[in-house]
């Protein structure tokens, strides 16, 4: 028998499943009662895994999921051509197509023999994750920046 989660109990990045449809948690928010008798609710935004549908649904604090068929594989991004994207689990050696759609905005930031992790819900394969990647900001070029001074003194009037 597969554990349950309480709603109160889910926390950001974790995994459930509601109706047999797994999903991930964005965002949790507790909202306690100030009145005697009132429930406490929690207000998850949620991730469909399956069709990455996003939406905000509020539930008693009580209420309770199960724990969704999750597994993350590791594996390596091999190529991609117009069937899909392909990967080669490391465990068994096989290799898994993934599509466009299942892939989304994920395909921009991979690079032939990249290793990480597909995740495989109720056994087929479904997402990539890279925990290597993040956001790097920099400072821009030197040109860019005479050329925003230059803009700043023409529109102050004091244009050479």
């Amino acid at each position: 028998m597969a554990a349950l989660i309480d709603a109160i109990d889910v926390k950001r990045k974790s995994v459930f499943e509601i109706e047999n449809v797994p999903y991930a948690c964005l965002d949790v928010e507790v909202s306690t009662p100030t009145a005697r008798g009132g429930q406490t609710l929690v207000r998850i935004k949620m991730r469909n895994l399956i069709n990455n549908a996003v939406f905000d649904k509020t539930f008693k604090a009580s209420e309770k999921f199960k724990e969704p068929d999750l597994v993350l594989v590791p594996a390596t991004y091999l190529y991609s051509d117009n069937d899909g994207s392909y990967f080669l689990d490391q465990e068994s050696y096989e290799t898994l197509n993934l599509t466009t759609a299942m892939l989304g905005d994920a395909l921009d930031f991979l690079i032939d023999g990249d290793a990480g992790a597909v995740a495989q819900v109720q056994r087929q394969p479904h997402r990539p994750t890279a925990p290597h990647l993040r956001r790097v900001e920099h400072r821009p070029h030197r040109a860019c920046r005479a050329r925003r001074h230059l803009q700043r003194q023409r529109h102050q009037g004091r244009a050479p």
